[in-house]
């Protein structure tokens, strides 16, 4: 799941028995348009945003349809519970949308919508859990820590110091060109 912000790097993942509970209001709510589907909840807690994502697929289906939601957060002053709920309320309004009218336009990028009294962001994204995970386990990534950090930090990390900026990368390296044909017998 990609965030929002640039400044998202450590998170957490929402706890387990939230988004169990979500689950089971997901398929109270769409009984006859979820069945027939896998559906995947997830979501994650950042110092300044709460992301969630809602998403089906076929089994046996690579595509996964998800709708994301993120929202702003201020801890000590909001509630994690409050802000999933206002996530949860409008990712399965999008969905619900979605079901009567599939060639509704969605958007993919975090686009901003009033929720009163609240501003969430909303996209819709194909992103596939499943592989992602598997993906994760084989580079040896493990998620299921109480605090993660993306390794885009790490990254960014090693290269300051190492001294490299953006500027360096940008640059290309050229080969030398020479003037002289060499000839080996």
């Amino acid at each position: 799941m990609e965030p929002r912000l640039k400044s998202s790097r450590q998170w957490s993942n929402l706890p387990s028995d939230l988004l169990d509970m979500m689950m089971k209001l997901l398929a109270e709510s769409f009984p006859g348009d979820l069945q027939k589907y896998n559906l995947i909840v997830e979501g994650r807690m950042y110092p300044e945003e709460v992301i969630l994502r809602i998403g089906y697929n076929k089994p046996g289906d690579l595509r996964q349809e998800n709708f994301e939601g993120s929202i702003d957060f201020k801890p000590g002053k909001e509630k994690v519970v409050d802000q999933v709920q206002t996530l949860f309320e409008a990712t399965t309004s999008v969905l619900h949308s979605y079901f009567k009218a599939p060639d509704l336009e969605l958007p993919q990028q975090w686009t901003k919508y009033d929720w009163e009294p609240k501003e969430v962001f909303l996209q819709h994204s194909r992103v596939n859990s499943g592989l992602e995970s598997q993906a994760d386990a084989l580079l040896g990534i493990d998620e299921s820590s109480l605090i993660n950090q993306d390794s885009d930090l790490e990254l960014e990390e090693l290269k300051a110091s190492l001294g490299l900026s953006e500027e360096f990368e940008q640059k290309k390296v050229e080969p030398e060109s020479s003037t002289q044909n060499k000839t080996v017998h």
